[in-house]
């Protein structure tokens, strides 16, 4: 069997391209024209194949560890930090007299002699956002990314459209997890683990594709279905 990636083909498809509608970083214009082609070529699919199953199998692996380090730097930024604005003053410990601390003397009462040190609530500040920054940029890199919004989408174009959702967060209103699993038991689906979704039209009516495994490798099942729970669409892409 040829390698559909074989340099030496001339009529090989061309796989840095086809990562690249994969990935989302095509314009939709050319995107659409690479799915329609890619959707009657069957390496191109076999391609897009091996790519969605790449991603679906790191989609599977459980979400590493935050380094220890970190964590310890984190814990230490917010317990530096300030009390949030309109929370009640921390009531000061009650203490007597000193009996070696002398009484002031002239030009030493109250505000005077050594000035107090600025407490530096700008730099805890601006170290809490750092914080804030590097958790949002972690947990948006472990748990996958957001579409840039509802895609049209025809029929013919489902198959290579759902290998390109493998990974994708973008549920809408099936965001909600109640509301999900309501609409995979309309549909006849319980147990599955949703491996990505996104919002579409398909032919025009909105809906959210979720894209499902098969337990087999390189094939999906591929679900379209309304917020309201109606199947729109049910098939499935790839496998043998």
């Amino acid at each position: 069997m040829a390698d559909p990636a074989d340099p030496a083909d001339p009529d090989a498809p061309d796989v840095e391209l086809l990562a690249d509608l994969d990935a989302g970083l095509l314009p939709a214009d050319r995107a659409a024209d690479v799915r329609r082609g890619a959707s009657s070529d069957p390496r191109a699919s076999a391609v897009l194949d091996a790519l969605a199953a790449t991603r679906a199998d790191l989609a599977a692996l459980p979400a590493p560890s935050a380094p220890p380090d970190l964590v310890r730097r984190w814990t230490a930024t917010l317990a530096a930090a300030p009390p949030p604005a309109g929370a009640p003053p921390s009531r000061p410990a009650v203490a007597g007299p000193s009996p070696h601390r002398s009484a002031p003397g002239p030009g030493r009462g109250p505000g005077r002699g050594r000035p107090a040190r600025p407490r530096p609530r700008a730099a805890r500040r601006g170290a809490l956002a750092a914080a804030a920054v590097a958790v949002l940029a972690l947990v948006t890199g472990l748990f996958g990314a957001r579409a840039a919004g509802p895609l049209d989408v025809g029929r013919v174009e489902l198959a290579t459209v759902a290998r390109s959702t493998v990974g994708l967060t973008d549920l809408g209103a099936l965001a909600d997890p109640a509301r999900r699993d309501a609409c995979l038991r309309a549909a006849g689906v319980t147990g599955a683990t949703v491996l990505g979704g996104r919002q579409v039209r398909l032919d025009g009516t909105p809906g959210v594709l979720l894209v499902l495994p098969t337990g087999e490798l390189g094939s999906f099942r591929v679900l379209v279905v309304t917020p309201a729970c109606r199947v729109l669409s049910d098939g499935t892409v790839g496998g043998r």
